[in-house]
C-alpha cells in the first residue's frame, strides 16, 4: 500500500496530462465502436491489456509475456476483422467535411425519394432501398444487376412495381446513382423475429444497417409503412416529411 500511495506522491503535472490523454483516446475509442460488432473484440483487447498491466505489476513473468503476445496478436485481428468499423471512427474522429461533400444528396434527389416513396406507402409496394455512405456496400452490389441509373420517378417505379423481375430485391444508391438492383441480403438479422408485422425485407435492412452506415430504407407490402434503420437504430413508421429531413440530415451540406 505504501508503494502505491510513494507512487502517487510522485506524480508530476506531465504525468497527470500523459494519464489524460490516454483515458481521453479510450473513451473515443469505445465510444466510436460502441453498437457496432467491433464492440465484444475491443472490451476483449482492454481486458487482455489491464490484465497484463496487473501481470506486470506482480511480477508474474510468464503470464506477462504471453499476454504481451496475445495484445498484438489481438490488436492485428481489430485491424483485419474490423477495417470498416475503424475508418468510420476515423472519418467521426476527424470532423471533416471532405466525406459529406463526396457523399451528399442532390436536392431533386431527395424530392425523387420522397414522392415514390409516398406512392409506395399509398399503394403499399414494398421497397429496400440502400443508400451507401461511408462504408463501401460494393459486396452487396455485386449479388444484384448493376444500373448504374440516374435517380428518377420512372426507373424508381419500375424496379419495384410488382410484377417486376427486380421487385424483390434491394436497390443500392452511391452518389445520386442507382448502381443496382434486385440485390440479396443473405445474413439476415434475428433482432426483429418477434415483431410479427416486421418481415424478411425489415430484417435484411437492419442486417445492412448492423453490418454498415448505409442509410437504409424499408416500405412494408404488407402495411406500406415506411422505416429507416441507421447503424441499428429504427425511425418507423415515419412520413415522407420526416424521411426527407433525415436524409438531408445525414447528406445534405
Amino acid at each position: 500500500m505504501n508503494k502505491y500511495l510513494s507512487l502517487l506522491a510522485e506524480l508530476t503535472l506531465s504525468n497527470v496530462i500523459d494519464i489524460a490523454i490516454v483515458a481521453i483516446i479510450i473513451y473515443v475509442v469505445y465510444a466510436q465502436v460502441a453498437r457496432t460488432p467491433a464492440l465484444p473484440a475491443i472490451q476483449g483487447f482492454f481486458i487482455i491489456i489491464f490484465v497484463t498491466l496487473l501481470s506486470s505489476m506482480f511480477n508474474l513473468t510468464t503470464l506477462n509475456y504471453i499476454l504481451e503476445n496475445v495484445v498484438s496478436i489481438m490488436l492485428l485481428s481489430v485491424i483485419i476483422l474490423f477495417p470498416s468499423e475503424i475508418r468510420r471512427g476515423l472519418y467521426r474522429i476527424s470532423g471533416t467535411t471532405a466525406f459529406r461533400k463526396a457523399l451528399r444528396l442532390e436536392n431533386k434527389s431527395v424530392k425523387t425519394l420522397q414522392s415514390v416513396l409516398g406512392y409506395f406507402k399509398r399503394h403499399k409496394i414494398g421497397a429496400l432501398i440502400l443508400i451507401e455512405r461511408q462504408d463501401s456496400l460494393a459486396n452487396i452490389a455485386e449479388t444484384g444487376i448493376k444500373l448504374n441509373a440516374d435517380m428518377q420517378d420512372s426507373v424508381l417505379y419500375s424496379i419495384f412495381q410488382k410484377k417486376s423481375p427486380l421487385h424483390d430485391g434491394a436497390i443500392v444508391i452511391k452518389r445520386n446513382k442507382i448502381i443496382a438492383a434486385a440485390c440479396y441480403i443473405t445474413n439476415l438479422s434475428s433482432a426483429l423475429r418477434t415483431n410479427k408485422k416486421l418481415g424478411t425485407r425489415h430484417r435484411s435492412a437492419l442486417s445492412v444497417s448492423e453490418q454498415s452506415d448505409a442509410f437504409v430504407i424499408a416500405v412494408s407490402e404488407e402495411t406500406g409503412s415506411i422505416s429507416v434503420f441507421i447503424q441499428s437504430k429504427l425511425y418507423s413508421p415515419i412520413s415522407t416529411k420526416r424521411l426527407g429531413e433525415l436524409l438531408l440530415a445525414y447528406f445534405g451540406d
